[in-house]
């Protein structure tokens, strides 16, 4: 039974953060993403987006308007990862439904070859908003049915706020749990040091709470801090650290961004970096890594 709890909180810890596939891109704790405190009209386009990894590996996602009025749309949405030789990594299907108010809802399943399925419900509702300040609250709930012989299926539940102000300032406060495995709650933050037409500077930190519900593994923490960097909306640059005091592990990255074309539509960007972790026990080099995204509406 331990080796059990193990490997499922294992799961949570790597997982949990990959919640919502649609309406929007959403934040973890290590790469805080915050939208303006503005709303824009719900897009009746579809779109699809596909990035290329120096690894080989390679990913593509789509979203078609299927259904829908001025103010809710419903959405077919797909996605679908392959690893560097080319085989399928996973694949999710499902719907989502957009509100102009903010509100979201989208219902998926995923599949992972020699792991096994996901089917996951999420929902957001705008709490408050106003031309400074918007408050929303959001929930999942993810069944995880392992095709494992010694991991039994498992749910993994949560739910949190975040808050946006309109000068770039935001906070976000959520709790993921496995019942009967464990529980981990994260706090995540991000100032704007500067903006102009030209420049934007933001810096960033995160807290990770982790309470695994096993005797021998005692509860830990993981912090961490960075800062972003764009000029003209074209070319950004990014630096980030974390540290997880459990099995004292430090994790260090750099990134860079270049936009190679953007239109109302259409954009394509190149994005570099390198990372590298260590431990008492082991460290790794720095490891480089660079790809293309591309993102279009039809």
């Amino acid at each position: 039974m331990f080796g059990q709890k193990l490997l499922v909180f294992s799961a949570m810890l790597i997982g949990a953060q990959c919640r919502y596939v649609y309406p929007e891109v959403e934040y973890s704790p290590e790469d805080v993403v915050y939208v303006p405190a503005h709303y824009a009209r719900v897009r009746r386009q579809a779109h699809g987006s596909l990035t290329v990894n120096s690894d080989g590996t390679s990913g593509a996602a789509i979203k078609v308007p299927i259904a829908g009025n001025d103010k809710n749309i419903l959405s077919a949405i797909g996605s679908a990862d392959l690893t560097k030789s080319q085989h399928l990594a996973s694949s999710s299907f499902g719907l989502a439904l957009d509100n102009v108010n903010g509100h979201g809802a989208t219902l998926t399943k995923t599949s992972i070859p020699g792991f096994g399925d996901q089917v996951s419900a999420a929902g957001k509702v705008n709490l408050f908003h106003n031309d400074n300040h918007d408050l929303n609250a959001k929930a999942f709930a993810t069944r995880n049915m392992p095709n494992l012989p010694q991991v039994p299926n498992f749910d993994t539940v949560g739910a949190g706020v975040n808050y946006m102000f309109n000068n770039g300032h935001g906070a976000t406060l959520t709790k993921t749990s496995i019942p009967g495995f464990g529980d981990q709650v994260s706090a995540a933050g991000k100032v704007n040091l500067f903006h102009n037409d030209n420049h934007d500077l933001n810096a960033k930190a995160f807290a990770t709470r982790n309470m695994p519900n096993l005797p021998q593994v005692p509860n830990f923490d993981t912090v961490g801090a960075g800062v972003n960097y764009m000029f003209k909306d074209k070319i950004g640059a990014s630096a980030s650290a974390a540290h997880t005091d459990f099995i004292n592990r430090n994790d260090y990255s750099l990134g860079s961004t270049l936009n190679l074309f953007k239109d109302r539509d259409t954009s394509l960007d190149f994005n570099a970096g390198v990372k590298k972790f260590e431990t008492p026990f082991v460290k790794s080099g720095w490891e480089p890594n660079f790809g293309f995204s591309f993102s279009k509406y039809f």
